[in-house]
C-alpha cells in the first residue's frame, strides 16, 4: 500500500511540480517533449512495480496528477486552457508508449523507441504552428479584422501614452504582450531579444512588448526586465479590462503583426515574426 501511495504522490509531483517548472523556465515546447518520455518511463516502471494490481487501478496511479491538474482546469475555462493542451495529449501519447513498451517483444520495444523519438521531435518543430491554429484563430477568439489594436491604451515608463508612436502607419510592427505572473511569457525574453536585435538591421519591422499590469504584480515590468537583461522595448496596458474587451484576450502571450492599425497576424512569437519577415 505504502509503495502504491508513493507512485501517486510521483505522479502528481510529476505534473504539478516538475512539468510546472518546465513550462515556466524552458517553454511549452520542451514540457511536451519531456512529458512524452516522462510518462512513458513512468507507466513502464508503474505497470513493472505493481505487477499483481489491476490494470485500471495501475492507470489511475499513473494518471492522478494529470487529471488533477488539466481536467478540472479544461472543465472550467476550456478556451483559456487551450495552451496547454498539447502538453496534456503528449502526456497520455507517454501512457499509451508506455503500454506499448511492456507488451510488445524487443522488436517491438525498439520500434516503441524509435516512434518516441519521431514523436518528440514532430512536437517540437510543430509545436507553434499546433499552438496558433488550437489558441489563436478565430475560430476560438474575436475575428483579427474586428479588432481595434489602437483601442488599447499604451504608456511608457513616464507612464506617457505612447499610441500616436507606437502604431506608425509606415512601420510594420510585431507586438509581444505578456504579463508578469507568466512564466512561459518570462522563458520567452531571450527569443525576443534576439529578435530585437534583428528589428534594429531592419528599416521596416519594429518589435515592441506590451506588460499588462496586474494588482498583484510582485515587480514591475521594468524591474523584471532588468533582473532578466533584456534589451527589447518594454511598454505597459493598465489592467486586463482593456485587451478583454478590445482584443477578445483571456491569456498570454500572445504576439500580433500590425500594419496601419491593422491586425494582420495574431499568434505565437516565432510564427509571427516569420509572418513579419515574409510580409516585408
Amino acid at each position: 500500500m505504502k509503495k502504491k501511495l508513493l507512485l501517486a504522490c510521483v505522479s502528481i509531483l510529476l505534473n504539478i511540480l516538475v512539468l510546472s517548472l518546465i513550462r515556466g523556465y524552458l517553454g511549452l515546447d520542451v514540457a511536451c517533449i519531456i512529458a512524452i518520455i516522462a510518462y512513458m518511463l513512468f507507466t513502464y516502471y508503474v505497470f513493472i512495480t505493481l505487477k499483481t494490481s489491476k490494470f485500471h487501478f495501475k492507470l489511475i496511479i499513473i494518471l492522478i496528477g494529470t487529471m488533477i491538474v488539466h481536467v478540472p482546469q479544461r472543465i472550467i475555462d476550456f478556451k483559456s486552457q487551450l495552451i496547454s493542451f498539447p502538453e496534456f495529449m503528449c502526456e497520455i501519447l507517454g501512457v499509451i508508449l508506455g503500454l506499448l513498451f511492456i507488451y510488445v517483444g524487443k522488436l517491438g520495444k525498439l520500434i516503441i523507441l524509435l516512434i518516441t523519438f519521431l514523436s518528440s521531435l514532430i512536437v517540437y518543430i510543430k509545436h507553434d504552428s499546433v499552438i496558433d491554429s488550437l489558441i489563436y484563430s478565430n475560430l476560438f477568439n474575436k475575428n483579427t479584422k474586428q479588432i481595434k489594436i489602437y483601442a488599447v491604451p499604451y504608456f511608457d515608463s513616464n507612464n506617457v501614452n505612447i499610441n500616436d508612436k507606437l502604431f506608425n502607419p509606415a512601420d510594420l510592427i510585431v507586438l509581444n504582450i505578456w504579463a508578469t505572473s507568466c512564466g512561459v511569457c518570462i522563458a520567452e525574453f531571450p527569443q525576443i531579444d534576439s529578435l530585437y536585435n534583428l528589428s534594429l538591421q531592419s528599416s521596416k519591422i519594429k518589435l515592441y512588448t506590451a506588460c499588462i499590469l496586474q494588482n498583484g504584480d510582485r515587480k514591475t515590468p521594468y524591474e523584471i526586465g532588468t533582473i532578466k537583461n533584456t534589451k527589447f522595448p518594454i511598454f505597459t496596458i493598465p489592467n486586463w479590462d482593456y485587451v478583454i474587451k478590445e482584443y477578445g484576450m483571456d491569456g498570454v502571450p500572445v504576439t500580433f503583426v500590425i500594419k496601419n492599425n491593422e491586425v494582420l497576424f495574431r499568434g505565437t512569437l516565432l510564427n509571427a515574426w516569420g509572418f513579419a519577415i515574409e510580409q516585408n
